[in-house]
């Protein structure tokens, strides 16, 4: 009878505080007490942002106010949130900006460049704080409540420093991608214009970009009449003259297309994936 093994189960630690790591607020908190130390929730949007500024305790100490994303009306808010600081005597300042696309980097580095703790809340968090305040009220007054309640529960999460080559390897990705979408977006324009001028002289190649022989033909006799009237032995001491590897079925093929008035061979039911195109 095979023995039966049991493992033992370790139990994990019980956390030490419940909030997040990153959301932790509390030890700064106490320091200077709760009614110094004062929450910027911030809502951003397209064009403008609205905010507020509340202690912990939830006193609204400037009421929603509305922000454009501009430089004067943004450096004007951090100003204010400072005359604020020293008016009401808070010992310690956090800004809580939700995560909205990339609205919210506006202001988040405004903040951030005055000196700020700035701090992201995830919208999810600012969903599930805002539902049982505000079941059927989404407003932005109501995200602004909900946002300085995940901030004081700990949901106000501190961003990690990237590592710079990382930085550099997502700098290197968008530029290969804004590249490979402009390089498509070239071959559809070359591709319509050079159907429009040789109606189906694309479709006698597999693949028109990966093939040598297809543009240096059409910029030395332009017209299937001029490829017509050079002949088979023209194209190909033309060709060999330009040092093109080739194989002379890709020519009979371009020969064939041009007597049959420069237009797709209606035999040719998938002309991508044409063997006759092959070198």
């Amino acid at each position: 009878m095979a023995s039966t093994r049991f493992r033992k189960r370790y139990r994990r630690r019980p956390a030490e505080f419940l909030q997040k790591p990153r959301g932790l607020i509390h030890p700064r908190v106490q320091q200077v007490g709760p009614e110094h130390f004062g929450i910027v929730s911030v809502d951003p949007a397209k064009a403008r942002s609205k905010w507020m500024l509340c202690d912990f305790y939830g006193k609204v100490l400037i009421a929603p106010t509305f922000v454009a994303h501009n430089r004067v009306e943004l450096e004007a808010a951090v100003a204010q949130v400072g005359a604020a600081k020293q008016h009401y005597g808070l010992g310690d300042l956090l800004v809580a900006v939700e995560r909205t696309g990339r609205y919210h980097h506006l202001v988040k580095n405004a903040f951030g460049a005055a000196g700020l703790d700035t701090r992201l809340v995830h919208p999810f968090a600012t969903k599930q704080f805002r539902q049982p305040a505000d079941p059927s009220n989404k407003t932005d007054d109501t995200d602004l409540a909900a946002i300085h309640r995940a901030a004081v529960n700990g949901f106000a999460l501190a961003e990690a420093v990237p590592d710079e080559s990382w930085c550099r390897l997502q700098l290197l990705i968008r530029h290969r991608r804004n590249l490979v979408q402009k390089c498509s977006a070239l071959c559809c324009q070359i591709r319509e214009h050079l159907d429009a001028a040789l109606p189906g002289y694309a479709a006698c190649f597999a693949n028109l970009w990966e093939r040598d022989l297809a543009f240096p033909l059409v910029r030395e006799f332009g017209s299937a009449p001029a490829m017509v009237e050079a002949g088979l032995d023209t194209l190909a001491r033309f060709v060999r003259e330009q040092g093109i590897r080739y194989q002379k079925r890709s020519l009979i093929t371009i020969l064939e297309w041009a007597k049959n008035g420069g237009t797709r061979r209606s035999g040719c039911r998938h002309p991508s994936s044409c063997r006759s195109g092959l070198r």
